[in-house]
């Protein structure tokens, strides 16, 4: 029986994540919820997997750390979205990049064995259609779509795919 860590799991991706292993997730008796709000569940299935959730920030090291000990896999969603005219590029990065980097130290320190590391493909490689495609087949856009968001979101595993 497993335990696995939701990051950004009060979201709209992150709900349907969480419902999806309350749902199918045969092997697991833990569900971890690591968002900023407490965990509050708005969608209607039944519940019969614990979930606790944890209240922070990915940018605080040791309470990443912490959320994913004993972990057998991490749901990396939680991101930092402004589209807005003018993005807080600044707190995209400190998010998006920083935040992302703590949760693979995180789970590198604690074993975790699978990280799953999700997001909007258009925001990550731009503007053409992606089919059957993976992180190391795939190149990166000269300029991303999403404006800041796209390009904060690969700049934390760009270089590693090269």
């Amino acid at each position: 029986m497993h335990t696995v860590l939701v990051t950004g799991g009060c979201g709209f991706l992150g709900q349907h994540v969480v419902k999806h292993l309350q749902l199918y997730g045969e092997n697991i008796t833990e569900i971890r919820v690591l968002d900023f709000v407490p965990f509050e569940r708005k969608l209607e299935y039944d519940c019969n997997k614990t979930i606790t959730s944890i209240i922070g920030d990915i940018q605080d090291v040791e309470l990443v750390t912490r959320a994913c000990k004993g972990v057998a896999a991490v749901f990396h969603l939680a991101s930092k979205i402004d589209v807005s005219l003018l993005p807080d590029v600044q707190s995209m990065y400190d998010v998006n990049v920083k935040g992302t980097q703590n949760i693979i130290k995180a789970c590198q320190e604690q074993s975790v064995q699978y990280l799953i590391y999700c997001g909007t493909l258009g925001s990550f490689y731009g503007y053409d259609a992606v089919r059957n495609g993976t992180e190391t087949s795939v190149t990166f856009p000269k300029k991303c779509s999403h404006g800041h968001y796209g390009e904060k979101k690969t700049e934390s595993f760009r270089d590693r795919y090269k």
